[in-house]
């Protein structure tokens, strides 16, 4: 496997849903699964988590998890507790992420499990885990032969990068109450692929992520919601397919999959997102549960 493989394993904004609203397309939180011949890299963990556990523990194949966070909301944090790896001793769970508001990712997981909502303490899961703090001065890089995404600051550590190594980039985004987002790009083998979950974007587009998602292979971007909702909800933090498909054309993007559903949202309106961002940019699809993506 020389380049990677994209797995989306949750794909609903806010809360998870069940019934007829969810079967074609998902009704599970956000939880991206990147495969690559170094090893897995999980991004989020809202309930689509639950089933990757399932299989990582199934194909007896990843010892050695490196997840990271967008950022801290319930919807990206909620799975974590039944995700079944962290519970046996025979894994190693490598968490990065965001400290927002002067809480680090540690922190915020541990209190997913305080004893008032959970019957198993952080400190009590028999994996071994590890978890850093993240900035957008920080580079990530997954190297040949390694495990553990290892952290350096772009500016002032030391580091190389071949043409073997897994890199990722940080861009924070400043358009999501409260403290924003992290946006991530990673680039393997010469191929590249960009999440942009839950922004919001500006008019004329959002110049930073049109810069940082130049010419990327896959963009990911949020569309919650039609114009029309979005009118109802701005600085909520979420955008339109006409944003998405604005940013992905002037960045020159490959392909452009929307995500973070509402919801409230049916078949038929996400589907009609699509039609919307096709008038800007062709190259458009859904990011869906179960879609596989080989880069």
């Amino acid at each position: 496997m020389e380049n990677f493989r994209v797995k989306f394993w949750g794909t609903r904004g806010s809360y998870p849903i069940s019934g007829e609203k969810s079967i074609k397309y998902g009704g599970n939180t956000t939880c991206i699964e990147i495969e690559t011949k170094l090893g897995i890299i999980i991004i989020d963990a809202g309930t689509g988590i639950i089933d990757l556990g399932k299989k990582i523990i199934s194909e007896k194949k990843y010892k050695n998890i490196n997840m990271i966070f967008t950022h801290t909301h319930k919807d990206h944090t909620e799975g974590i507790t039944s995700f079944l790896p962290v519970h046996m001793g025979n894994y190693k769970i490598h968490i990065f992420g965001p400290e927002f508001l002067g809480v680090g990712i540690a922190d915020v997981i541990a209190t997913t499990m305080n004893h008032s909502y959970y019957p198993v303490s952080y400190e009590e899961l028999n994996s071994q885990k590890t978890a850093q703090n993240i900035n957008p001065v920080d580079i990530l890089l997954l190297k040949k032969g390694e495990t553990t995404l290892k952290v350096f600051n772009k500016y002032h550590s030391e580091y190389k990068i071949t043409k073997d190594d897994l890199v990722i980039k940080i861009l924070k985004g400043y358009n999501h109450p409260k403290n924003g987002v992290f946006v991530y790009r990673i680039e393997y083998r010469g191929k590249s692929f960009v999440f942009a979950t839950d922004i919001e974007s500006y008019i004329g587009g959002d110049t930073k992520l049109i810069n940082f998602a130049k010419d990327a292979d896959v963009l990911v971007h949020d569309a919650a919601y039609l114009y029309k909702d979005y009118l109802k909800k701005q600085g909520w933090g979420h955008s339109t397919p006409e944003m998405a498909s604005e940013n992905a054309k002037k960045a020159n993007v490959k392909k452009l999959y929307l995500t973070h559903h509402d919801p409230e949202d049916s078949d038929e309106i996400i589907e009609s997102k699509v039609d919307l961002a096709k008038k800007e940019f062709e190259n458009t699809y859904i990011a869906y549960e179960g879609l596989e993506i080989e880069l």
